[in-house]
C-alpha cells in the first residue's frame, strides 16, 4: 500500500499530511465497510434471537446460532478495527489493537470454516447415511469448543507477528500495522509456514464441503425421484422433498458465500513487495476486505430460503407494528 502513495509525497509533507493523503485513498473501502457493518449487526441480532427462542432445537439450527454469534462478535470487533486501521494507515493508535485486528478476522474465518465443514459434514451425514448414528446437539457443542480451540491456536501467529512497523522516508517515521517487520528477521519462515498452512486447510476445507455437498445433491436428486415415482401421497411427499431441498440450498449458499467472500483475500493476505497504481491499491484494498460480506450477508441467505425463519420474522414484525400503533394511539 505504501509504495505508490509515498512516491508521490513531497518532503514537506508531515505525518499527518500523509495520513490523510492515504486516507483518501481508502475511503472508499471505508464506506464499504460502514454500509455493511449495521446490516450485519442487526441481521444477526435477528437470527440470533429467532433461532435461539422461536425455532425448534437442532443440530443444524444450532451450528446456526454458532454462525450468527461469530458473525455478531466479526461485526463488534473486526469492522471497526479494520476501520480504525484505514483510517489511520500511518498513525495507527495501538499495538495491541493492531495485533487483535489481525487475529479477530483470522479466527472468524477458520472458525466459520471448521463450522461450515460440520454442518456439510451433519447434512451428509442425516441425507447420505440416515441408518448411521446422527450428530446431537450435544456432539455439536464438543465439535464447536473444539473447532473454536483450533481457530484460536492457528490465529496466534498471524497476531503474534502483527505489530508496528517503523518505517523511516523522506525525514519522518511513520508505523504502519504490518507483518513486515517478521517477515525481515528470522521469524519470517514461521510466518510462511503460518501462511502455507492456513492455504493449504482454506483448500481442503474447500474441497472436503465440495464433495460432501455434491454427494449430498446427488442422493436427494435420487430420492426425489424415487418416492415420486413409487408412493400414493404426492402432494404430501412433495411438501417433504421441498423442505428438504430448500434446506440444502440455504446451507449450501451459506457456504458458497462463505468461499466468495475469503477467497480475495486469502489471494492478497501474504504482504508482497508490489508497486500499485492507486487505483489499484484500491482494489486491493477491497479484496482484502470481502469477508465483509460473510459476516454481514449471511442473515439475507436464511432469510431468503428458509420459510420457518421468514414466519418468525414476520410474527415479530407484525407485533412490533401492532405494539407502535398502540402506543400511538394511547398518546
Amino acid at each position: 500500500m505504501m509504495a505508490y502513495s509515498l512516491n508521490s509525497t513531497n518532503h514537506s509533507k508531515s505525518i499527518e499530511d500523509l495520513n490523510n493523503d492515504l486516507y483518501e485513498t481508502n475511503k472508499i473501502p471505508i464506506v464499504f465497510i460502514g454500509l455493511f457493518t449495521p446490516i450485519g449487526i442487526l441481521g444477526n441480532f435477528v437470527v440470533f434471537y429467532i433461532y435461539v427462542c422461536c425455532l425448534k432445537k437442532s443440530t443444524l439450527n444450532f451450528w446456526v446460532e454458532t454462525l450468527a454469534l461469530l458473525d455478531l462478535i466479526c461485526c463488534f470487533t473486526a469492522l471497526p478495527l479494520s476501520v480504525i486501521k484505514l483510517r489511520f494507515p500511518v498513525l495507527h493508535p495501538s499495538a495491541i489493537l493492531c495485533k487483535f485486528e489481525n487475529f479477530s478476522v483470522m479466527f472468524y474465518c477458520l472458525a466459520s470454516g471448521l463450522v461450515l465443514t460440520a454442518i456439510s459434514y451433519e447434512r451428509f451425514n442425516r441425507i447420505c447415511r440416515p441408518e448411521k448414528q446422527q450428530i446431537s446437539r450435544r456432539s455439536a457443542i464438543y465439535i464447536t469448543v473444539v473447532a473454536g480451540c483450533s481457530s484460536v491456536i492457528i490465529s496466534l501467529p498471524d497476531a503474534w507477528f502483527s505489530n508496528l512497523t517503523p518505517i523511516h522516508i523522506y525525514g519522518l517515521t511513520i508505523q504502519i500495522c504490518s507483518q513486515s517487520r517478521a517477515l525481515e528477521q528470522n521469524a519470517g519462515f514461521l510466518l510462511i509456514l503460518s501462511f502455507i498452512i492456513i492455504a493449504i486447510g482454506f483448500i481442503v476445507l474447500m474441497i472436503v464441503i465440495l464433495v460432501l455437498n455434491f454427494w449430498i445433491w446427488k442422493t436427494v436428486r435420487h430420492h426425489l425421484r424415487y418416492t415420486e415415482s413409487r408412493t400414493h401421497n404426492l402432494q404430501k411427499i412433495k411438501e417433504t422433498n421441498k423442505k428438504i431441498k430448500k434446506m440444502n440450498i440455504t446451507v449450501l449458499c451459506i457456504i458458497i458465500l462463505f468461499f466468495v467472500s475469503f477467497t480475495p483475500e486469502l489471494i492478497v493476505y501474504f504482504p508482497l513487495d508490489i508497486t500499485f497504481t492507486q487505483k489499484g491499491i484500491i482494489a486491493k484494498t477491497l479484496f482484502k476486505h470481502t469477508w465483509v460480506l460473510n459476516c454481514t450477508l449471511n442473515p439475507l441467505v436464511y432469510g431468503f430460503f428458509n420459510q420457518d425463519f421468514r414466519n418468525e420474522f414476520m410474527n415479530i414484525w407484525t407485533k412490533c407494528i401492532s405494539c407502535k400503533a398502540v402506543i400511538s394511539s394511547s398518546s
